[in-house]
């Protein structure tokens, strides 16, 4: 999907210090799907971007390149929130990341961020780029081995989060793992009111997906074992900042 985005006129151009410092995306290193095959793009929370910066590098695509999550902007304004600014392009394979990498060269300045990640469960559908659209994104520090962890995600959390998408509260999820041990959740919910009114109705499908599958009903205490929250915040497509 290839469409041009509105944003914020609050974004600026960066000084020209940032500008000239190129920034290169770290490797991801993890065991399962293919390395590299995601690119996460952020702004840090409190930093701005030249907004020709942003709609460029997800309008301009080429073969084997793909956005998986339209740029959104976090609006809580609690530290931490984890990003300004955050998008994901998928790619068919590395050379087309290269291949992006080298189309895009110059404007990959700070204060953007990338990240490879790989992907360790994802809904049928990427995000649904409906301007209504509510994201809650949370970034994890994994305190577990990965393969152990992805036993988890896929025995409890997939469960979970599938649930959701069946009943409606959620139209799409993803969560991906960036090297150093660092994985990312985005859950869309179809508008803010669904999001706020979700919580009674996940209680309600965990529980019943406990009493059903004695894997899930093991697996679901184990969280805070496995990974502690580094941060939290609800996000919204651009064209909700009012741009």
């Amino acid at each position: 999907m290839a469409t041009a985005l509105a944003l914020p006129l609050a974004l600026t151009a960066c000084s020209k210090r940032s500008d000239e410092t190129t920034v290169k995306a770290e490797t991801a290193a993890p065991s399962g799907s293919a390395p590299g095959q995601h690119l996460i793009l952020s702004v840090s929370e409190g930093l701005q971007a030249p907004k020709e910066l942003l709609g460029t590098l997800l309008v301009q695509q080429g073969a084997g390149t793909s956005v998986e999550l339209p740029w959104v902007q976090s609006v809580k304004r609690e530290a931490p929130s984890g990003f300004e600014h955050l998008a994901v392009l998928a790619f068919a394979d590395g050379a087309s990341l290269e291949a992006w990498r080298s189309v895009h060269a110059t404007q990959l300045v700070a204060p953007l961020s990338l990240k490879q990640a790989q992907v360790l469960t994802k809904s049928a559908a990427n995000a649904s780029g409906s301007a209504s659209a509510m994201f809650k994104i949370s970034y994890y520090s994994l305190v577990a081995p990965v393969p152990k962890f992805q036993e988890w995600v896929d025995g409890y959390l997939t469960k979970y989060l599938e649930a959701q998408r069946s009943k409606g509260i959620l139209t799409s999820y993803v969560m991906y793992l960036e090297d150093r041990g660092r994985a990312l959740l985005v859950l869309e919910y179809p508008d803010a009111a669904t999001e706020q009114s979700a919580e009674p109705i996940k209680e309600k499908l965990s529980e019943e997906l406990a009493a059903s599958d004695p894997v899930y009903a093991q697996l679901m205490p184990l969280k805070e074992e496995l990974r502690t929250t580094q941060s939290w915040t609800l996000a919204v497509p651009v064209t909700q900042t009012g741009s």
